[in-house]
């Protein structure tokens, strides 16, 4: 519905701003004194370019054991051609394979608890892909592992300092910590030592730390 003067010595017209991988219909109106003629129409179709409007995806923790993410998507608002194919990101590597475009969603699992997780879709057509802005979660959290048992230093006859370490895999924010000696419990809270009195000389004590 547009209409362009290329003057009557022109035989070529270059339109731009049109949109990918569109059919535009063009044809030839030609005039002399006598009035014009038109000639019948011709199509052209733009070529495929990335897609535009890829919003990020959505993610909900779809297990808590095993750890599993549900990763959903929709299609971009622009597609800018035919869609080949989607792929993720996932803390921005990207996995070694592709859904194909009538796939909107992913389930992934074998995560770490209380880990931060990361991810974005890529979509692609012929002419080329982008990526949308990625999403984030965080995994539930679960019991610390690998606790190393205290260090043990008799400073008097009656008096034992047990210290220690935070574990090795925390699995999440420590709330507390619980020193066990044999029968009895002691509640440090979140300190990383404790003195424990009343001890009877010369006798031994097994600790635990929970």
């Amino acid at each position: 519905f547009t209409e362009y003067n290329t003057e009557s010595n022109t035989f070529v017209y270059n339109d731009k701003g049109l949109q990918p991988w569109t059919r535009y219909e063009y044809k030839i109106r030609t005039w002399n004194a006598a009035g014009y003629t038109d000639s019948s129409w011709t199509a052209a179709m733009t070529s495929q370019t990335a897609p535009k409007g890829l919003t990020a995806p959505r993610l909900s923790l779809e297990s808590v054991n095993p750890r599993k993410v549900l990763v959903s998507w929709d299609a971009p608002a622009q597609p800018n051609g035919i869609l080949q194919s989607y792929r993720l990101l996932k803390n921005d590597v990207l996995y070694p394979f592709s859904f194909d475009a009538a796939t909107f969603n992913y389930t992934d699992e074998d995560l770490q608890p209380y880990s931060m997780y990361r991810y974005a879709v890529v979509a692609c057509t012929m002419g080329g892909c982008s990526t949308s802005e990625p999403a984030a979660i965080r995994t539930l959290e679960a019991a610390p592992a690998l606790v190393d048992p205290p260090s043990l230093q008799a400073v008097s006859s009656t008096q034992v300092n047990a210290s220690w370490a935070p574990p090795q895999i925390q699995n999440g924010d420590i709330t507390k910590y619980i020193l066990k000696l044999n029968n009895e419990e002691y509640y440090p809270g979140k300190n990383l030592q404790m003195l424990i009195s009343n001890l009877q000389p010369y006798t031994q004590y097994d600790f635990e730390l929970v």
